[in-house]
């Protein structure tokens, strides 16, 4: 019963889901070529708003101190 939580266990860490997204993003390029161009706008769109995020991060902080 140990094993199994400890298997479990393993699904949670940031690690395996980072590898475990990798490996989906190039079975499903591989599979579906199709999908690139609607995934690269998802990205594309996704960092934008990282981007968007960065200025205030830093200037906020500075701001208040």
């Amino acid at each position: 019963i140990c094993l199994k939580i400890d298997y479990l266990r393993i699904f949670k860490t940031f690690y395996f889901q980072v590898i475990l997204g990798i490996r989906l993003g190039i079975v499903v390029g591989w599979l579906i070529p199709q999908f690139a161009p609607i995934a690269k706008v998802i990205g594309e769109t996704f960092i934008n708003m990282i981007k968007m995020m960065i200025a205030p991060i830093i200037f906020l902080p500075l701001l208040a101190g």
